[in-house]
């Protein structure tokens, strides 16, 4: 097994992975999942929620095979690609970016969505119920954590 790439390894227990592998899964997706359930129905919507998950495992195994042939730790899509493809590794870094601006783009649209109709339910005043107010908002105070 070939030393870590920054010199340093990780630290994370097992605890701690848990907790962040959950926190990714149970994002703005998981809020979505109805609406795209109603959009498409119940056998569609199954067949592309496996199709997604199939996916994933193939990807995941997929780094894990190229990472133990490239003799890299720690494995990820960059640290394989360096191995691999060292003059290409900008392409990872723009999907990276791509699948980062999707996922804030996602819990801007949930949070717009969402939170006029929680301030109509629990009677908020109508400045309250402003999707473009609860946009700025989300921008605010998820802006500084990024």
């Amino acid at each position: 097994m070939a030393p870590p790439l920054s010199g340093r390894e990780g630290h994370a227990t097992l605890v701690s992975s848990i907790a962040n592998l959950c926190n990714t899964i149970v994002g703005a997706g998981i809020l979505g999942l109805p609406f795209a359930f109603m959009s498409c129905g119940m056998s569609l919507g199954l067949t592309l929620i496996f199709g997604c998950a199939g996916a994933c495992c193939l990807s995941l195994h997929l780094l894990s095979t190229s990472a133990k042939t490239a003799g890299v730790w720690p494995s990820s899509f960059y640290t394989v690609a360096i191995a691999a493809i060292p003059t290409w590794t900008f392409l990872i870094d723009l999907a990276v970016a791509v699948k980062c601006f999707g996922v804030a783009t996602s819990y801007l649209i949930v949070s717009g969505d969402m939170m006029p109709n929680v301030m109509a339910f629990i009677g908020a005043p109508h400045a309250w119920q402003d999707r473009d107010l609860w946009v700025s908002i989300s921008v605010a105070v998820a802006g500084p954590l990024a």
